[in-house]
């Protein structure tokens, strides 16, 4: 399967479901009260602690000593909300407290232009109430909060009517609309400890340097998703493409302001996993092979630079034997290996954000699950983000609950916070 499929198949559990979220959330019968416990002495009240930071030595440090941990994406716990008024979101922090899970990855500001039009920049008012009481749900049971500002980056281009090209320019709407999100969410929730670092987007970095520009044989490119009734444009062109140098401006801009009122929280990029030859394709502007391990250690560099101070990564199974590290046979093993090496080496800490297996590995899925895990845990990744826990939109595939027959990987990924625990 070539790169552009690989990608697709990837992105069919977030961004195709994502078509019919408008519909799907519309009829959910909203939840504007969570439902009180009996015994008002049951309620949680958990301790928020401190927000993740990043040390000399390029290691994760929460409240003064190096931190470990493994959460959950929830990507529309706030996203429910912010749409529908839906709280039910409170019963997925019960579990998570339940069930060991320090901290949650969301998408702040939802994912089409209209959510970012309608849902913030035409109602802060309503946006900021509603925030203001997920923050303090999220205090209460003690769930530590990864927000995604832009997961779904052409939305602010498509908000202002740019094309996706426009993140390479310093003047453009979009670099301006970015920065007055930023600069409006970050003043105003910067003391806020249960906020544990702030993520820039999601697997932006997957669809950099396309070829098209310059190799007709190569013209794939990122084509967004087009929903005009969300606010998107009719059609993509070449256009809302994205280079690297774009990348790396938009995560400057974004890490410069976050830096003007918060000085020492982590920041986190949100990318996905590189292609395996973007190092080579960024310098010779042509497809010229896979990258070798210390290119692969550029290219992290590169994606993630020291302005973020940090490395983040979304390995999942379409990865394995994809040629990564000029290895035809490269293994999730070998990723973490790897990027490890590389993070050590840059002295950045590394931020697993997404990984994990669907139901479409049979009976053979627990197993390669823990395959994934081990190599987790072996390699002494400090945080990473298990995909993804209540999402109603990929039952059957890759959701997990307390009810359903994927339970085993949240009671696998708090076992594991427990002996994390145990060894601080």
């Amino acid at each position: 399967m070539d790169y552009s499929k690989r990608l697709l198949h990837k992105n069919t559990f977030v961004a195709m479901p994502l078509l019919c979220v408008l519909f799907l959330l519309s009829c959910e019968k909203p939840n504007v009260e969570p439902t009180k416990p009996q015994n008002p002495d049951s309620e949680p009240n958990a301790s928020v602690d401190g927000y993740l930071q990043v040390s000399p030595e390029g290691q994760f440090v929460r409240d003064g000593k190096p931190y470990y941990g493994i959460g959950i994406n929830y990507f529309d716990a706030f996203f429910r909300l912010m749409r529908n008024n839906n709280t039910s979101y409170t019963q997925g922090f019960e579990v998570l407290k339940k069930n060991n899970i320090p901290f949650i990855r969301f998408t702040l500001l939802g994912f089409w232009p209209n959510d970012l039009n309608n849902k913030y920049l035409n109602d802060k008012e309503g946006f900021y109430r509603k925030f203001d009481r997920f923050i303090a749900d999220a205090e209460k049971y003690g769930i530590g909060l990864i927000p995604s500002f832009f997961w779904n980056s052409t939305a602010v281009c498509d908000v202002v009517g740019e094309h996706t090209n426009q993140w390479e320019n310093p003047d453009s709407k979009t670099i301006a609309l970015m920065k007055q999100c930023t600069d409006e969410i970050v003043k105003r929730y910067k003391d806020k400890k249960i906020i544990w670092a702030w993520e820039f987007s999601n697997e932006i970095n997957i669809y950099v340097d396309p070829m098209g520009r310059t190799d007709d044989n190569h013209k794939w490119m990122y084509v967004n998703q087009v929903n005009v009734a969300e606010g998107t444009p009719a059609q993509r062109t070449l256009a809302d493409s994205l280079s690297t140098d774009g990348l790396r401006l938009g995560l400057k801009a974004f890490s410069a302001i976050i830096r003007k009122y918060d000085p020492d929280r982590a920041i986190l990029s949100g990318n996905g996993m590189s292609h395996q030859g973007i190092y080579r394709r960024y310098t010779t502007k042509k497809w010229s092979g896979s990258d070798s391990p210390a290119e692969y250690t550029l290219a992290c560099d590169l994606h993630n630079p020291s302005y973020v101070g940090t490395i983040t990564i979304h390995p999942y199974p379409h990865n394995e034997n994809a040629g990564y590290f000029q290895n035809p046979n490269n293994t999730f093993d070998d990723i973490i290996r790897e990027t490890m090496r590389s993070a050590k080496e840059l002295r950045r800490p590394l931020f697993v954000g997404e990984f994990g297996v669907d139901t479409s590995f049979g009976a053979n899925e627990a197993t390669k699950f823990n395959e994934y895990l081990s190599a987790i845990l072996a390699h002494k990744v400090q945080l990473a983000a298990l995909w993804v826990f209540d999402y109603s939109l990929q039952n059957g595939s890759w959701n997990i609950t307390d009810t359903n027959p994927r339970k085993y990987q949240l009671e696998a990924i708090g076992k594991a916070n427990t002996e994390f625990q145990k060894n601080r």
